[in-house]
């Protein structure tokens, strides 16, 4: 995994388009790269949640069971993330994510990622903005 290919892509990502580049750079020796199969399930409802997913490349689709009814919330591709709260808490994951495509996601886990918030407390300030849009957005969704 190039770390300049790494970078850019964090770049892309709204989450992150505030961090300067020496933050960026940090976040980037903390991912890890994975690589999911056509239906492979990447995430999934109820289990506890290790970490952020930043989709490279292929696409995901997100759901959510309920009463025994799956209820799509959205598909995601490349440059676009899921997981973010499991940066923050140790909840359980409020959807299944698989492939829908072959996919490539760079992962970065909650317990890497708050070594580098207990460093650099403003890279979760930066954040937050974002996951309260997304956070909103899904609950109108319900």
């Amino acid at each position: 995994m190039e770390t300049k290919r790494v970078i850019e892509v964090l770049k892309d990502v709204p989450l992150f388009a505030k961090l300067d580049k020496q933050n960026l750079e940090v976040l980037s020796k903390i991912i890890v790269e994975r690589k999911f199969d056509k239906d492979s399930v990447i995430v999934t409802q109820g289990e506890s949640g290790i970490g952020f997913y930043i989709v490279e490349s292929g696409k995901v689709e997100v759901y959510r069971e309920k009463d025994g009814e799956k209820i799509k919330l959205n598909e995601i591709g490349g440059g676009e993330f899921f997981g973010e709260m499991a940066l923050f808490d140790e909840l359980p994951r409020t959807a299944t994510v698989v492939a829908i495509d072959p996919t490539n996601c760079y992962i970065i886990t909650n317990w890497h990622f708050r070594g580098v918030i207990d460093s650099n407390p403003t890279v979760a300030a930066q954040m937050l903005e974002v996951i309260a849009k997304r956070f909103s957005r899904l609950n109108e969704q319900i």
